[in-house]
Parts: C-alpha cells; sequence; structure tokens
C-alpha cells in the first residue's frame, strides 16, 4: 500500500472524518491553505498579494508559497460554482464575527444590521437534504380510453418526470 501524502490526510480530515489526527506539521499546511482560501475568497486578493502576505506570516520560502497556494485551491477546490458553498459558510462565520465585535463595542444598531444580513446569507446557504426513500413515479390511465390515447407525447413525459424530480 502507498504512503499516504499529508494533502490525502488533510482532504480526508476536511471532507471525511475530522476526527482523523493531524501531525503538527500538517496542522501548519492547514492552516497556512485556510489563509490562501481565505484571502482569496473574502478579501479577494490575487495570487501575488497572498503570497507576499504567507511570506509576512509565516516563515518559509518564496516557493513554499506558491505550492500552498496551489495545495490549497486543490483541497479547497477554487472554483466559483463548485465552491459556493465554502465561499457562502465563510461569508457566514465572517458577519457572526463582526456581529459580536459590534456587540461588545455596544454598537447594537449596527449589530442588529449586520443580523439582517446574516439572515439573507443563510437563506443563500445551499442544504443538502438526501432523500429518506427513493421517489416511485406511477402512471395511470382510464379504461374507458385506448392505451395509446392516454400515453404522453416524449416532451410531455419528459417535463413530468423533471417537474418530479425538482419536487423531490
Amino acid at each position: 500500500m502507498d504512503k499516504e501524502t499529508s494533502f490525502d490526510i488533510i482532504r480526508r480530515h476536511c471532507y471525511e472524518d475530522p476526527s482523523i489526527p493531524l501531525s503538527a506539521k500538517q496542522k501548519e499546511l492547514l492552516d497556512r491553505w485556510n489563509m490562501v482560501i481565505e484571502l482569496r475568497t473574502c478579501e479577494s486578493m490575487k495570487t501575488k498579494d497572498i503570497i507576499q502576505r504567507l511570506l509576512e506570516t509565516f516563515p518559509i520560502e518564496r516557493a513554499t508559497a506558491f505550492n500552498d497556494v496551489s495545495y490549497a485551491e486543490a483541497l479547497f477546490g477554487y472554483n466559483i460554482t463548485i465552491n459556493k458553498r465554502y465561499r457562502i459558510a465563510a461569508r457566514i462565520e465572517f458577519i457572526e464575527e463582526y456581529i459580536d465585535e459590534l456587540k461588545n463595542k455596544f454598537e447594537h444598531v449596527a449589530a442588529a444590521m449586520q443580523e439582517k444580513n446574516l439572515t439573507k446569507w443563510y437563506e443563500l446557504y445551499p442544504d443538502f437534504k438526501k432523500p429518506t426513500q427513493p421517489r416511485v413515479l406511477r402512471f395511470s390511465f382510464t379504461s374507458d380510453k385506448s392505451l395509446a390515447d392516454d400515453l404522453p407525447n416524449i416532451e410531455d413525459a419528459e417535463c413530468l418526470i423533471m417537474e418530479a424530480a425538482k419536487n423531490g
């Protein structure tokens, strides 16, 4: 069996089982990769600026910073459509922290406005609901019509199937 790379262990830790232990080095890698994605998604920073921030924050070489950007994007899938859930979750987390800061400063009006903003972000968050049972489609016809008269044409059948799939 091939030895698992740090990337594979971190990926399994993030996406499969958070109880998978990470070594100190893997935790450091994950911290840097999280920083890369946060800078990319929340602050819309360009790669050269992210690398500069990594070099200022961590005692690493420039080549390592470039690798961190590549690995972070591979791990978190930096793609707007694929990564929508992560981006929305990151924004929700940021707003929640900001609300806490406002409350600590006794700026309750501003905190209330951010709470309203937060509810909109919650509505955008995609919920993944798995159906408890598979959907069963049943077609019926009445006996007073011929069988051919009761069958929908292909376009109507496709519409019925798509509508049933949407309604889950």
